[in-house]
């Protein structure tokens, strides 16, 4: 009896094991058909073809394992309807379900791409692009798409059937994308991942590579990829991460029809002018100081138009806060807008362009700019300028930089300069530069940083005009006209009596101050001609008490000469007549003439 248990027991165990050998054999068999009639090879193309949207060409046989199940595929090229190369690859590596296998279903648990180079013409438009094939696509991914498309409620995305997308991952890509004037740039050595377990649920990309020899790496998410993809809008959040600083956004997105952004947006840069130089821009803003940016505001993004709202903005130590948009007229951004600081300190602008002569002024076309600006104190090296009131405009390679409203030494300031560059790659300057009751012992106390000569306040209106093609040249080619008017005041360490008792006699002496004395004068009244570098001056007279002190003549700032002609109490007659009581009793007395001569430091004066 119990030899007959046996002997069922190792008849049913040996059947057993038949039959799994006969399965084992059977599936074996099956999918070395599949290889050998090349089956897997096809579908897996049209598969890959149906999912991305593009066409691919593939130049060496399938390699298949069946633990774990993979199919492995080498030199793989992506080409769209015009043949254009979209991506080439070393080799794509499939992952595949053995229960869909078994059914005759391919479906892709994940897939690794190896050492792809991919070739862009324009970032948005490119991916816009691939979105668009996909939809096209016959591929579950394109059915999905359109099913999206078709839905009249958001809600019911939750209505679609779960269909896993599986995973993606690049290593070790290249990226190359165009730049002007016919060159190409590439990021490297990038890796990457997609994530998306479900189609209804969140997608995850996250990427890092090496970009102008600096590392850097990219996480997206969009809670409803689906709906993203398929032409609508879904939360998204983005993280972009360098040594040099850090760009984040969270909001809203969409990619396709509606092409926009609204959210938050946050910038943090260690250096700008380093950040500047690392994207190639270094030739426009030459050195690096280091100086950190923080910028923060909310973001709305359409293909027309940027804006920039509720800015909180930090240059150093400096902040300030405004709004900035941002239009796109004939390919041709346009950025308007303000900003209020509360206080700026412009000595780290001015030493980033202490060398005017290497900046390249070819920005001026690429892009307009009308932005306004103001500041309740201003520093420039050890200068405080209050209440400015600014603006900057640059558009057709015109530069425009004007101050409605400064104060400084008790004076009101008004400033606009002008820069032109024309297609002869000459740069045309006009300047204006007026003020009104400047006070000049507050101005030579903080300039000079000693006892002041001259205690006055004084209003003057300076216009220069230059044409050049070197920096150089700036002040040898330049022209305008200068006018100033001085009022009482008095000059200390000159002593007026001893200059007209010498003018009087006839003594040549060198005018110089010296002495404990000083003397108050009523008005100095003075206008000038600047030429090609020289200063032609036309009248300058001097009241003070009952004499008067006329100069004209010319100053050669190169040249460091000076030749002037001198009147004492000339009257001053209108047509050769008197027209006033001054002027009469001015021409009862006699008149002295003199000359000024020399260097500008120390001239003499002669007869």
């Amino acid at each position: 009896m119990l030899a007959s248990w046996k002997v069922r027991v190792i008849y049913l165990s040996f059947v057993i094991l038949m039959l799994i050998c006969i399965i084992g054999i059977s599936i074996i068999s099956f999918f070395s058909f599949l290889v050998s009639t090349d089956a897997i090879r096809l579908r897996l193309a049209r598969e890959l073809s149906a999912w991305t949207g593009y066409n691919i060409e593939l130049h060496q046989p399938l390699h298949f394992s069946f633990f774990p199940l993979k199919a492995s595929l080498s030199d793989v090229l992506l080409e769209d309807d015009n043949n254009s190369h979209l991506m080439s690859a070393e080799r794509i590596e499939v992952d595949l379900s053995i229960s869909d296998a078994l059914i005759g279903r391919l479906r892709f648990s994940e897939t690794r791409i190896i050492h792809p180079r991919l070739m862009i013409d324009e970032p948005i438009k490119t991916v816009s692009g691939f979105f668009i094939s996909l939809a096209h696509s016959e591929g579950r991914l394109g059915i999905a798409i359109r099913k999206v498309q078709e839905l009249s409620n958001i809600d019911k995305l939750t209505e679609l059937p779960a269909q896993p997308f599986g995973r993606i991952l690049v290593k070790d890509a290249t990226l190359i994308y165009p730049l002007s004037f016919g060159k190409t740039a590439k990021i490297a050595n990038i890796n990457a991942m997609i994530d998306w377990p479900d189609l209804k649920g969140s997608a995850v990309f996250k990427a890092s590579g090496n970009w102008n020899r600096e590392f850097v790496s990219l996480t997206i998410k969009a809670d409803k990829a689906l709906l993203l993809i398929g032409g609508g809008m879904s939360p998204l959040g983005l993280s972009l991460h360098s040594n040099y600083g850090d760009i984040n956004f969270n909001g809203s997105a969409g990619i396709l029809q509606q092409k926009n952004l609204n959210g938050h947006f946050t910038l943090h840069l260690s250096g700008w002018e380093q950040s500047l130089r690392w994207i190639k821009m270094e030739k426009i803003l030459p050195n690096q100081r280091g100086t950190p940016l923080v910028w923060e505001s909310s973001l709305e993004v359409s293909s027309e138009h940027i804006s920039l709202n509720h800015i909180a903005f930090t240059l150093g130590k400096d902040k300030a806060r405004g709004a900035i948009e941002v239009l796109f007229r004939k390919n041709l951004p346009m950025i308007t807008g303000s900003l209020a600081f509360e206080k700026l300190d412009c000595n780290s602008i001015i030493n980033a362009l202490d060398d005017p002569i290497m900046i390249n002024f070819s920005f001026l076309e690429r892009f307009a700019l009308d932005l306004r600006f103001s500041t309740g104190n201003t520093t420039i090296d050890s200068l405080n300028i209050e209440n400015v009131a600014a603006s900057i405009q640059m558009h057709d390679g015109l530069f425009v930089f004007d101050i409605g409203n400064a104060t400084i030494f008790g004076g009101v300031v008004q400033l606009n300069v002008q820069l032109q560059r024309n297609k002869r790659f000459l740069k045309e300057l006009e300047g204006r530069f007026s003020v009104e009751n400047l006070n000049l012992e507050l101005l030579q106390k903080k300039i000079f940083r000693k006892e002041y000569l001259l205690t006055s306040t004084t209003s003057l209106i300076l216009t220069l005009r230059s044409t050049f093609s070197r920096w150089e040249d700036l002040l040898q080619d330049m022209h305008g006209h200068f006018s100033c008017v001085f009022n009482s005041g008095f000059i200390k360490n000159f002593n007026i009596d001893d200059f007209l008792e010498k003018i009087r006699t006839k003594k040549e002496f060198f005018l110089q101050f010296a002495g404990d004395q000083s003397f108050s004068f009523d008005q100095v009244k003075s206008n000038a001609v600047i030429r090609n570098g020289k200063i032609k001056l036309d009248e300058a007279t001097l009241r003070f008490g009952k004499e008067i002190i006329d100069l004209s003549g010319s100053m050669n700032y190169f040249e460091d000469t000076l030749e002037l002609v001198g009147f004492l109490n000339h009257p001053h007659t209108l047509n050769g007549l008197c027209i006033d009581t001054p002027c009469i009793l001015q021409g009862l007395l006699p008149v002295y003439q003199f000359f000024i001569k020399g260097s500008l430091m120390k001239p003499k004066v002669f007869f």
